[in-house]
C-alpha cells in the first residue's frame, strides 16, 4: 500500500501542534530524511527537542546524534 504522504505530513503536523510526542519525533525524521517535506536540519532538531522535552526517548536519542553530527 502506498503512502499519501502529503496527508501523512498533514496528520503528523496537526497532533504535534496539540502535544503528541510521538508525532513530533516522527516529524524530526521526517524532515531529517527528507520523507515527504524538504529536508531540514532546523525543522527536524525543533521537532526532535520539543519530543525530547516531554520524554520521548527516541527523540533524545535523536536529538542528541544530530547534535553530535554537528547540525
Amino acid at each position: 500500500v502506498k503512502r499519501d504522504m502529503p496527508k501523512v505530513i498533514f496528520w503528523e503536523e496537526k497532533a504535534a501542534t496539540l502535544g503528541d510526542a510521538t508525532a513530533m519525533q516522527s516529524l524530526g525524521f521526517d524532515y531529517e530524511h527528507g520523507i515527504g517535506v524538504a529536508q531540514s536540519y532546523p525543522k527536524a532538531l525543533f521537532w526532535y527537542h520539543k519530543a525530547a522535552a516531554l520524554g520521548n526517548a527516541d527523540a533524545i536519542g535523536d536529538l542528541a546524534r544530530l547534535k553530535a553530527e554537528g547540525h
